[in-house]
């Protein structure tokens, strides 16, 4: 392998100098041999070379006199130029220029190319010289120079490369071979991961099962302790549906009693004690029976409308302890309007100066 690889790299400097020829090619140059009306026999045989190693075809061969030097004034019998018909179309390709530049076109020789080459290097010292190719142009000489080398790679390389190839071949079987031994080694780590993973579901498994049976029994112990509080609070029963009903009783009357509290409100203001005591009992308790609303007789209304807590920051405030005061306390509070009140001895006035005191202008 060494020896071949060291005889490809000896042919090696001539695809680079085939490279390095067309790299200082301009595309301004390129387009300056399009323009050529006439050009000279050298530009045509060299690009019928070019047309050959970019795998154009070339016009059927004919002989014919060419003259090479104006100044020797002599004609060379040689094969017609390919130009007319393959030559300048090569030349105004719009991708020559990368064409000839790619990389990989000494890999893509074979020898009909080479072949067909022969007819124009067998006379480099004749006609098909560096200094006639220069003679044409700058860049017909780089083209020259390309075509020179690329037919020295192959003329290097092509001994090497069946060796390489063949060594490529047995290298991938020994490749192959590996790969196969690497295979049996991954699919006896895989029955080995396997059976790892057999193993530790099997673990897995039994500590699910402990930890199942451990839930049972908390369980167990829960249930257990539920059943004892509810026969401790079996004795509760019927208190609960005792308390049960009377809520479902209170909400029944709830609207009643709700009525006759706005009607209090709305209509006993003016009155005194025992009268608005004789409106709550008599008539607003006869006329919900009337209108067939339920309502709970006997109804305290100053203790269904506001609570003790209240009642009490009141008499703190200064209002009397009165039932009479507490409910004219409620109907100052819970109208919607200004309430209008007769307070001879300023006790109200007093009440209220101190209940709302942060809302007093000074």
């Amino acid at each position: 392998k060494d020896k071949a690889q060291k005889e490809l790299d000896a042919a090696l400097p001539a695809l680079q100098r085939a490279k390095d020829a067309v790299a200082a090619i301009q595309a301004n140059q390129i387009t300056e041999l399009k323009a050529m009306k006439t050009p000279l026999p050298m530009m045509k045989y060299v690009m019928d070379c070019v047309c050959i190693l970019l795998g154009r075809g070339l016009s059927p061969i004919t002989i014919e006199e060419v003259q090479f030097s104006k100044k020797e004034q002599k004609t060379t019998p040689v094969m017609k130029d390919s130009w007319e018909d393959h030559g300048r179309v090569c030349l105004n390709d719009i991708d020559f220029l990368k064409k000839i530049k790619d990389d990989l076109i000494g890999e893509r020789l074979n020898e009909e190319q080479i072949e067909l080459l022969e007819p124009y290097l067998r006379f480099k010292e004749d006609w098909f010289t560096p200094a006639n190719a220069l003679n044409a142009s700058k860049a017909i000489r780089a083209l020259y120079d390309w075509v020179i080398a690329l037919d020295d790679y192959f003329d290097k390389s092509k001994i090497v490369k069946p060796k390489l190839e063949y060594l490529t071949l047995q290298e991938g079987k020994l490749q192959v071979a590996l790969e196969n031994a690497e295979a049996v080694k991954a699919e006896l780590a895989e029955v080995k991961e396997f059976v790892e993973g057999l193993k530790q579901k099997f673990q897995k498994q039994m500590e699910e099962k402990n930890a199942l049976e451990e839930k049972s029994r908390k369980t167990k112990k829960k249930i257990d302790q539920a059943r004892r509080l509810i026969d401790s609070l079996s004795g509760e029963k019927d208190r609960w549906t005792k308390g049960k009903n009377e809520i479902a009783e209170l909400k029944k009357r709830l609207v009643g009693n709700v009525s006759m509290s706005c009607a209090f409100i709305s209509y006993c203001g003016p009155f005194d004690a025992d009268f608005r005591s004789l409106l709550v009992e008599e008539y607003f308790v006869a006329d919900m029976k009337k209108r067939g609303i339920p309502c709970t007789p006997g109804l305290e209304l100053t203790s269904f409308l506001v609570d003790d807590a209240t009642v009490s920051e009141w008499n703190l405030q200064g209002l009397p302890k009165d039932d009479l005061s507490i409910q004219n306390g409620i109907m100052v509070t819970s109208s919607s309007r200004y309430t209008l009140l007769i307070d001879p001895q300023g006790q109200g006035g007093f009440w209220i100066r101190n209940k709302f005191a942060e809302d007093i202008d000074p």
